[in-house]
Order: structure tokens, then sequence, then C-alpha cells
């Protein structure tokens, strides 16, 4: 397992700072390319800059909603995304990620993926769930490259079981083409479920 995607996951979680500041050389985002989900490049295709656009909440700041589907709005930074959207949940809702109320959450049918125009090598995110987690990673013919699991403390449980915060981490030798995220429950596997701040590693090193 990578530290580096480790590392800036847990960084970037738990910070509370303003995303767009200057990623200074020693963060564990440089070199990395973190999705917060708080906001998408701006006209100057980057990410961590003031002319981000920011995501709107719900109206009022109240309640939670969904603010817009996701396709294209991270294409610049080389991530799409195919039935995916955004949702903001206002507080400090037991749900919400701990940096910020927005979070990307996964549709049903067709099959969520997230394509990856740049060469990528390794892949963290956090994840909200109920079910154990797995992600699994694709090159570019789309066969399989390997698959990481998140586990649930409590994988038996059945009916109203907790959502747990845990980071995902995979690794790879080979440029990751796109991945998905798929729950496993005691009655089958499933897509759907919400991650917050992605953490792509550009680099083998």
């Amino acid at each position: 397992m990578h530290r580096s995607l480790v590392l800036a996951a847990t960084f970037l979680t738990l910070s509370c700072s303003d995303s767009t500041a200057p990623t200074s050389s020693d963060s564990p985002l440089a070199a990395l390319i973190p999705i917060d989900f708080e906001q998408y490049p701006g006209p100057d295709g980057m990410l961590g800059t003031r002319d981000d656009v920011r995501l709107p909440g719900c109206p009022g700041n109240t309640g939670t909603c969904v603010v817009t589907s996701l396709s294209n709005e991270f294409e610049s930074v080389g991530v799409m995304f195919e039935n995916w959207f955004v949702t903001y949940q206002h507080g400090d809702n037991p749900n919400n990620f701990s940096n910020n109320n927005h979070r990307a959450c996964a549709g049903s049918d067709p099959q969520p993926l997230v394509r990856l125009r740049v060469p990528i090598f390794g892949v963290a995110v956090t994840s909200l769930a109920t079910w154990p987690v797995r992600l699994d990673a694709f090159d570019t013919d789309g066969a399989l490259i390997g698959s990481s699991f998140l586990p649930h403390p409590n994988p038996g449980c059945l009916g109203s079981c907790p959502q747990v915060h845990g980071i995902v981490v995979f690794d790879s030798t080979v440029p990751i083409a796109s991945f998905r995220l798929t729950n496993v429950s005691p009655g089958g596997e499933f897509t759907g479920g919400c991650v917050d701040n992605l953490i792509l590693r550009p680099s083998q090193n």
C-alpha cells in the first residue's frame, strides 16, 4: 500500500482548511490529485486555484439534497464520472464526512464508473457505507487489474447496520484506466453508497 495515498486521504479527511490554498511541497497532497467534491476546476483547468467553481448547498443551506450530477466537471484534471452525483448534507449530521458537506454518490444502473484520462497508478477514497466495500481497478482494455477491500467491523449485521467511514486504497504497477466501487452485502453485491476525498496518484514512485 502506497503510504502517500493513505497520508493524503487522511490529511484531506481531517483538514478543515481552505482547500483552494496552495499546497506546499511537503504536504501529503503534493504531486497527487485530490478531489474533495466541494469545488471543481474553473477556467484555468486546475484544482486548488482561486477560480475553482464551488458547488452550492441546498436551498437555505438546510437538509439534504442532490446538487448536481457528475460527468465532465473534472475532465481538465483527467477524471470523468459515469452515473455519479453530488449530494449536500447540512450541519453536523453524523453521516457527514468530517471536512465538508458535499459527497459523491453512485447511482445503480447503469454501473457507475470513474474513468481516468491520465495515467494513474494509485487510488484512495474515503467511503461511508453500511456494507463492506470493494474497489475494482481496470486497465485500458477493460480487464481487471485487481481489487482492494474495505471490511466492515460488523460484517454479519442485518437490518439497521451502522455506517462506517474508512479509506480504501488500491496501488498498481500498470496504469489504471477506470475503477468502480461495489458494496458487498450478505444478500449480494450492489452499487450505490457515497464517497469523499478521492486521491489519485499519477506517478509510480
